[in-house]
């Protein structure tokens, strides 16, 4: 079993991460917990998905290459940030919770 460092693509690990992470929190007003979602399953419209921070979202999602920049736990949902999806025109990838198989943290090994 492996542990992941907390990063956040193009701000690296440490303080840059750290502040870019709370600023995309402030934007949909979630607030920052510990341990940090580094990647979720969870089934869309019947199709299985999955988001990992540093990697592309599956191609439905129309997000090309660009890696998932964060994800938050928003209550019910969860909020999944890419540059074009969450960052740059704020209308991030939702998954809701009932349909969540997975959930892994940084920080934490992964089964």
């Amino acid at each position: 079993m492996t542990t992941q460092r907390f990063f956040v693509p193009g701000k690296g690990y440490g303080e840059q991460a750290d502040l870019a992470y709370q600023g995309l929190a402030r934007s949909f007003e979630v607030t920052v917990t510990d341990p940090r979602i580094s990647g979720l399953a969870w089934k869309h419209n019947g199709m299985k998905m999955t988001a990992e921070v540093g990697s592309p979202l599956p191609e439905y999602f129309l997000t090309g290459e660009e890696p998932v920049l964060a994800i938050f736990d928003r209550g019910d949902h969860f909020i999944i940030c890419t540059d074009s999806r969450g960052e740059s025109n704020r209308v991030p990838v939702y998954a809701g919770k009932s349909g969540c198989s997975k959930i892994d943290y940084f920080g934490l090994a992964a089964a």
